[in-house]
């Protein structure tokens, strides 16, 4: 079975190689300053999820841009699915506030599909995102990372991947209330409303 470490590490290359190589981030910097966040940006990947966070000049939420954005991304090769919102004015307060593309990606190189999600946001919901990556960062040692990516593991669902928004939680029940049983944690989760069976 493959150690839980280098699964993560393997994860974590594959995305390096799908943004730069397979030219998403080219297209997403020629367009907008680029932000990257979530489990990407903490090295803490269980599954093949890649969230990022964009600021696109003087206006925040130009569609027209955006969907440019989209277009290009579209044309990519192993691009099998672009997924359009609008989440100003969506009724999940849990979600950002912003333009959103959900993006599939099926590489043969990888053993399964890529999921991408890409927001255009409001520069102060970015400054925020990244103070509170920082301060995780600030916590995570050999330790309490290997057992986030433990726990995160051991939620994964039928269809591959963790409970939506559980990933945050997670960070917060080990780094900020020093829960280290999977049952406590897992209550910490249900507590914050995160649906251990929802798949997304």
């Amino acid at each position: 079975m493959i150690d839980i470490l280098d699964k993560s590490r393997k994860l974590h290359e594959q995305a390096i190689e799908l943004l730069y190589e397979g030219g998403i981030h080219k297209i997403l910097s020629s367009k907008a300053k680029v932000f990257y966040t979530g489990s990407y940006n903490l090295d803490l990947m269980v599954w093949p999820d890649i969230d990022i966070y964009l600021s696109i000049q003087n206006n925040p939420f130009d569609k027209e841009i955006f969907f440019d954005i989209g277009k290009e991304i579209a044309l990519l090769p192993d691009v099998v699915s672009l997924k359009y919102k609008d989440h100003r004015s969506y009724p999940l307060e849990i979600l950002p506030r912003g333009l959103y593309w959900n993006i599939r990606i099926d590489n043969e190189q990888f053993d399964t599909p890529w999921k991408i999600d890409i927001w255009a946001l409001a520069e102060q919901q970015i400054k925020e995102n990244i103070k509170e990556i920082e301060k995780i960062k600030q916590k995570l040692n050999e330790q309490n990372r290997k057992l986030i990516l433990k726990v995160k593991q051991s939620l994964i669902n039928e269809k591959g991947r963790t409970p939506i928004l559980s990933g945050y939680h997670i960070y917060q029940a080990i780094l900020l209330y020093g829960m280290r049983e999977r049952e406590d944690i897992v209550w910490y989760l249900k507590k914050k409303g995160v649906n251990l069976d929802d798949s997304g």
